[in-house]
């Protein structure tokens, strides 16, 4: 996002925030202007038709992914400690953060559990007794988005419905 404006850096696609509290599309005359409630509501049915997608073609591919994500681990009452940075993928079964220096950290989802998101882009959920957090560099990387894809993906895992 731009001042009042929104794109999608993959596709192209942009809208402008109206004064009446609509989504504009620009340059598109085949989208609908639609309301920011509206918006999330396609966004999130645009999410789960292509995970459900995946999972019936049993995709290898990343569903989403983000560089330049610090993950910070804590047990119990430690404080968080930073451990790497690198890129972070989600994929039908698994978490992965491709370090910057070469190292690998990969997170089942069967074994993580207490899903959430805080602060619209820090992600956090535990594995095997331990807290990761993924912070992103970018302000406007999404944590939500990673939440939602889990509640489609395996919905006992999130903190909230």
């Amino acid at each position: 996002s731009a001042g009042n404006r929104f794109y999608c850096q993959a596709c192209g696609f942009e809208t402008e925030w109206t004064p009446e509290g609509y989504l504009e599309p620009i340059h598109s005359s085949d989208q609908p202007r639609r309301s920011v409630t509206e918006w999330v509501s396609w966004q999130n049915d645009f999410c789960e038709k292509k995970i459900r997608r995946m999972k019936k073609e049993k995709s290898p591919d990343a569903i989403f992914s983000d560089r330049e994500v610090t993950l910070k681990v804590g047990y119990k009452a430690e404080p968080l400690k930073t451990v790497m940075r690198g890129k972070m993928m989600l994929f039908i079964d698994r978490f992965s953060l491709a370090g910057d220096d070469g190292d690998e950290k990969v997170f089942p989802i069967e074994d993580i559990d207490g899903v959430q998101v805080l602060l619209a882009n820090k992600f956090e959920f535990y594995c095997k007794g331990s807290l990761f957090k993924f912070e992103f560099a970018d302000p406007r990387c999404s944590g939500y988005k990673y939440m939602h894809a889990i509640q489609k993906i395996a919905p006992e895992k999130t903190e909230l419905e």
